[in-house]
């Protein structure tokens, strides 16, 4: 628990919130309908991933996995129309963190008053072990799309600075 922010925001209230906005944001964007799966993204071939860090009242670590499929899927329907390369995948990738970054921002600061900003968000091929901090679990909420595109979501716990 969180006693130094305003209100007391145990890891069930911040997975669920996360839950919440990842799957709104997503529909809302890309029209893409996620559900919890007990599958483990991180385990599986090299994930696209986008993380960013988040300071203020608190900080975190946000991170989101995803294969190549699910993103293309996501930024061509985000986009309306087919990609034109990496860079396209990119762009849209983090367009759609930082819409989801930002709503996670907004809904914390609904709940505890503790206000935070999040960093430009890295988009990187592939999970360099920099980004996972051993010594800072990071807590894991898996989704699945109708046409098997699996997500990943991974945060810390919300440390008062």
């Amino acid at each position: 628990m969180n006693k130094h922010l305003d209100i007391e925001l145990d890891s069930q209230t911040i997975s669920d919130l996360i839950y919440s906005v990842t799957t709104r944001v997503t529909h809302q964007l890309a029209q893409i309908d996620l559900r919890p799966t007990p599958i483990d993204q991180t385990l599986d071939d090299e994930p696209h991933v986008v993380y960013t860090t988040l300071s203020g009242a608190y900080q975190t670590k946000l991170i989101l996995y995803a294969h190549r499929g699910f993103l293309q899927r996501l930024a061509e329907n985000m986009s309306g129309k087919p990609l034109s390369g990496l860079d396209d995948l990119e762009e849209y990738s983090k367009e759609f963190f930082n819409v989801l970054c930002g709503q996670i921002v907004r809904e914390i600061f609904q709940l505890s008053k503790a206000g935070a900003y999040f960093h430009s968000p890295i988009f990187l091929r592939k999970c360099p072990a920099s980004v996972l901090d051993p010594s800072r679990p990071l807590t894991s909420l898996n989704f699945i799309d109708d046409q098997s595109g699996q997500l990943t979501v991974l945060y810390g716990e919300l440390r008062p600075t």
